[in-house]
């Protein structure tokens, strides 16, 4: 759907702009998988003005995308939406009234999806929810005044039948995991004891393991650990050659391509790794620092400084492909063998647009305000339904739609 910038909803002839969600759906081509028009699902904030992010971003479980919805009789709260109108519903009010739970959805598990939210305690609690208002249940709760109450959940990954996840939960940021049940939900390990944390991030499932960054001090650098879900198999596998730290790391084809950024010359390098010290070899140097990374099919698509690269995990399969950047604080969509994303070059302010992971293959998928005007709102979001990528979008409402559906700019 076309998300407008504000110097383009000022020349629209509407009185207000509304809160509302809108769906549109982009096929694996781009195109439009309904008739032109978009459809209002639910306005849910009548005669409200709209304030960016004033909805989160969508999670799709299955064939249901949820969302953390505002309206004004129950504040922020997780929502669901089918993609129809009457499937377009309030899951739980998990804090009654008119006050925000502010819901922050973060991972999945065994049918699950899994998000913090300020509850009854109006602290920090830890909940799950099946889409279902007996099946949304919470498994910790942390004091109020304890921790803040906005701390959101970014980084996760699930290893069998549980779900590890970064949280300041108790102490500072360490590794937690959970298996859906309150007794099954615990801190794995106090990698940096005391108040200093360890900031583990990066998560990454290989086979029965779980490997992240973390800084064991406190402090960078970072170094390459792996954990079992138990205390002790929570272990430093490798630290790279000073004055270098980990960056990231990401599973591809079997193996770990783990990022590594540094103060001196060259500022960035790619390994592989196996999961072992002596398995962690060096494949390229790479001219730039790594902004964001994604794994697609068999290659892992990067973004440094502004050009967009791609590697196979070899020196050899290690390319530009185009000269685009990556808006770093906005999620991408993968849709089979494409990859959506906000990004901008040099012509082009933040659209949308899409990759397989080949130059040929990666374009603008619609140029929605032309030259350097961002035709996307930074607070635009998007997930993976049914074979498409689905969006939402704060827009002006006019009288036959709210939004607009996006036809593609051919393939090169």
């Amino acid at each position: 759907m076309a998300s407008l910038s504000s110097s383009y909803r000022s020349r629209l002839p509407v009185g207000r702009s509304l809160a509302c969600l809108a769906l549109a759906v982009l096929g694996l081509t781009g195109r439009p998988s309904h008739a032109a028009g978009s459809t209002l699902l639910q306005d849910l904030r009548p005669g409200h003005d709209a304030t960016p992010g004033t909805n989160g971003p969508l999670t799709s479980l299955g064939n249901t995308v949820y969302f953390a919805g505002q309206s004004t009789s129950t504040g922020s709260e997780v929502w669901k939406s089918d993609g129809s109108p009457e499937g377009t519903v309030l899951v739980k009010e998990v804090l009654p009234g008119p006050e925000s739970a502010n819901p922050s959805l973060f991972g999945e598990l065994n049918g699950s999806l899994f998000f913090t939210a300020r509850g009854s305690t109006l602290g920090t609690e830890l909940w799950k929810t099946d889409g279902t208002p007996t099946g949304t249940v919470r498994l910790l709760s942390v004091p109020n005044g304890e921790i803040p109450t906005d701390v959101a959940i970014t980084d996760h990954a699930r290893v069998g039948n549980t779900l590890f996840f970064s949280a300041q939960l108790s102490g500072n940021k360490e590794l937690w995991k959970t298996d859906g049940t309150p007794a099954g939900t615990a801190r794995v390990k106090d990698i940096a004891p005391g108040d200093i944390g360890s900031f583990p991030y990066s998560l990454t499932a290989l086979g029965s393991s779980l490997y992240f960054a973390a800084t064991p001090s406190g402090t960078w650098p970072s170094s390459l650990w792996k954990s079992d879900g138990t205390e002790a198999g929570t272990v430093e596998v490798w630290s790279p050659p000073s004055p270098g730290g980990v960056q990231g790391v990401n599973e591809l084809g079997g193996s770990l391509l783990v990022r590594v950024t540094s103060s001196a010359y060259p500022v960035s390098s790619l390994w592989k790794s196996d999961g072992t010290a002596a398995g962690t070899v060096k494949v390229v140097d790479l001219p730039y620092e790594v902004r964001k990374s994604v794994v697609l099919g068999n290659r892992l698509v990067i973004w440094m400084d502004g050009a967009m690269w791609v590697t196979d995990g070899t020196a050899a399969g290690t390319r530009a492909l185009q000269l685009v950047s990556h808006a770093s604080w906005h999620p991408s969509v993968t849709v089979g063998s494409q990859l959506f994303f906000l990004g901008t070059d040099s012509s082009h302010g933040l659209e949308l647009w899409t990759t397989d992971g080949t130059p040929s293959g990666t374009r603008l998928v619609k140029d929605l305000l032309p030259g350097a005007v961002d035709g996307a709102l930074p607070t635009m979001a998007m997930a993976a339904l049914d074979g498409a990528c689905t969006s939402w979008a704060r827009t002006p409402r006019a009288p036959s739609s709210c939004g607009r559906r996006m036809a593609p700019r051919p393939a090169p």
